[in-house]
């Protein structure tokens, strides 16, 4: 199920006895929401190779990196994060 209430997504699955696997059962809908946000993961020199060739072509504000992440790849950085690659760059 998805974390988005309005979000018509579910899957049913199930364990396979005696092995690390699971069983897709039934699948409803798509998910169109974003896949991952809030990614705590990634650190700024990801998004500097990233947006380093955009930041080439031309100026781009930390907002335009964050947004651009979010749209095209479905991660979601902090504002410091991006603000780090971005002096790197």
């Amino acid at each position: 199920m998805c974390e988005d209430n309005r979000c018509g997504f579910l899957a049913h699955c199930s364990k396979v006895a005696y092995n690390h696997t699971f069983k897709l059962n039934k699948w409803y809908e798509e998910d169109t929401c974003a896949k991952v946000l809030d990614n705590m993961s990634t650190n700024y020199k990801f998004v500097s190779r990233y947006a380093l060739d955009k930041m080439m072509t031309y100026v781009m504000k930390v907002t335009d990196i964050m947004l651009d992440l979010r749209k095209n790849h479905s991660v979601g950085v902090s504002f410091h994060t991006t603000w780090m690659a971005k002096k790197e760059g």
